[in-house]
């Protein structure tokens, strides 16, 4: 093998941003003034940091709103659950 062909060295991201799991927006993973606070799509963020894909490193986390909602539907259940007669089981979901 060549020493240009196989594997390619793996460089540091120059940007490091979180993702939420359930509606995929994004942020800075930075906490400094300079960062924005504000969730974006993909394409929003990469604009207003004025970045391309392969210099952004991702870790997945939930955004407040869908942590809220999360926390929400573990405790109550999903929409329709708590309707009709409380000792009547639900079928199983497959």
């Amino acid at each position: 093998m060549k020493p240009d062909e196989g594997l390619t060295q793996a460089t540091e991201p120059d940007f490091y941003a979180v993702r939420c799991l359930l509606c995929h927006r994004m942020r800075s993973a930075e906490s400094s003034e300079l960062a924005a606070p504000e969730w974006d799509k993909l394409p929003e963020l990469l604009h207003r940091y004025r970045i391309g894909l392969p210099e952004v490193f991702v870790s997945d986390t939930y955004c407040d709103d869908c942590a809220v909602f999360y926390r929400q539907l573990m405790t109550y259940g999903h929409p329709g659950q708590g309707s009709g007669v409380w000792d009547t089981p639900l079928p199983p979901v497959m």
